[in-house]
């Protein structure tokens, strides 16, 4: 039988993860238009998050004699650069553009996109995702800046071993520390300024002065579970017939129609007619990482709005298999995850009663029996780790 207090934690960590994970997922759609929405994972933060709409809905819904005594966010890791697998689909689709756009009119579309690409590293933070953690630790603190102005010990970081995640946690802390902190001198004068080595040089600087976690591969369970759950791994990781909808999706009239129209949309100026499924793809994510990356929709020209749904459906399709509900699975392997998170409230729900009693009998609130808490805890890691938290939830409609 679970408790008051424990349905109490359980509330406020829905309620936390819901708002600061994917509050773009209930957004009214029918307000909003392509370019918030329908980019999949690709979604610039700050366009689908809500987050202009987020302040006031905390004051309709929280009451204004309740202080916030704890805060704790899970978030995945800020926008990344290109994979290898679509920085060789950006290459392939150049080389087809050059041989074979005639007026050089649509490759110039592209080609401010592929010029951007160069001397990136695949697969780590982009410096748009810099922004985007940056702007989460700011956004935070100036809802509740009693949890943003405490002491280092009150402090709480983790992240997953991947440079992508531990970089986002601390970009995070920097938008939090520019704002509460004098203490802290950088290395640099903001996230257009960084390079790699100055992070990892302040990051171990942090290291010193607060917790800062950096999960290694070997150990990692908690944010990397499903690296770690075998039935996982077996059940749909490995198993080739694990997204059966999605690969019937993608061979059905229905997408197949998404495409044609998008041919047709290359083919009206009387060429590039011969564009094949996987040069369409090419369009397709080149598109998503223009905007994500770069706030530049010139790709994104010949992509109809039917087009963009069948995309993202299809993408919606492979998430909910992979990391939400399609399987039992998929989601429950993050349980030990949502017990450690309730943990953290219940101890800081605890550690603050106790302040309260003690302040009313007059005893001092550095009792030698008060146990230390973190008000302010931030774990870093990926859409494979949000996903089946809130899964387990069952937040997200699905119907």
């Amino acid at each position: 039988m679970i408790s008051k207090r424990e349905k109490q934690a359980w509330y406020i960590l829905a309620f936390s993860c819901a708002l600061f994970s994917t509050y773009w997922a209930s957004t009214n759609r029918a307000k909003i238009g392509f370019k918030d929405y329908e980019l999949g994972s690709k979604a610039r933060y700050l366009n689908v998050s809500g987050a202009d709409h987020l302040f006031i809905i905390l004051q309709q819904h929280i009451p204004k004699n309740y202080e916030p005594i704890h805060v704790n966010i899970l978030t995945r890791h800020g926008s990344r650069n290109p994979t290898e697998k679509y920085f060789k689909m950006f290459q392939n689709l150049q080389r087809y553009l050059e041989a074979k756009d005639e007026t050089g009119k649509t490759l110039a579309l592209f080609q401010p996109f592929l010029n951007n690409l160069t001397g990136l590293v695949p697969a780590e933070l982009a410096l748009q995702g810099r922004y985007d953690l940056k702007g989460l630790g700011e956004r935070v603190c100036s809802y509740w800046p009693n949890l943003c102005s405490i002491d280092w010990s009150e402090l709480y970081v983790e992240a997953t071993y991947k440079e992508r995640a531990y970089e986002s946690a601390f970009w995070y802390l920097y938008g939090l520390l520019n704002l509460t902190s004098t203490d802290v001198d950088f290395g640099f004068s903001g996230p257009d300024d960084a390079t790699a080595n100055l992070v990892h040089s302040d990051i171990e600087k942090l290291q010193k002065m607060l917790t800062f976690i950096i999960n290694t591969e070997a150990n990692d369970t908690t944010l990397r579970f499903f690296d770690h759950c075998q039935k996982y791994i077996v059940r749909v990781d490995d198993n080739k017939t694990a997204l059966y909808q999605q690969t019937n999706f993608q061979n059905s009239s229905q997408f197949m129609s998404g495409l044609s129209l998008m041919r047709d949309e290359f083919c009206s100026e009387g060429q590039l007619c011969d564009l094949n499924g996987t040069m369409l793809d090419s369009v397709y994510y080149a598109c998503v990482h223009a905007v994500m990356m770069f706030n530049d929709y010139n790709p994104c020209k010949y992509i109809p709005p039917e087009t963009m749904h069948t995309y993202e459906y299809s993408g919606d399709l492979k998430d909910f298999y992979e990391s939400y509900r399609g399987y039992n699975i998929s989601y429950k392997s993050a349980c030990y995850l949502v017990r450690v998170i309730i943990n953290d409230i219940k101890k800081a729900v605890l550690a603050d009663a106790m302040r309260r009693q003690q302040q009313q009998q007059q005893q001092s609130a550095q009792s030698s029996e008060q146990t230390s808490v973190y008000k302010h805890v931030i774990r870093a890691a990926h859409a494979e780790t949000v996903l089946p938290i809130l899964g387990i939830m069952d937040v997200i409609e699905t119907g």
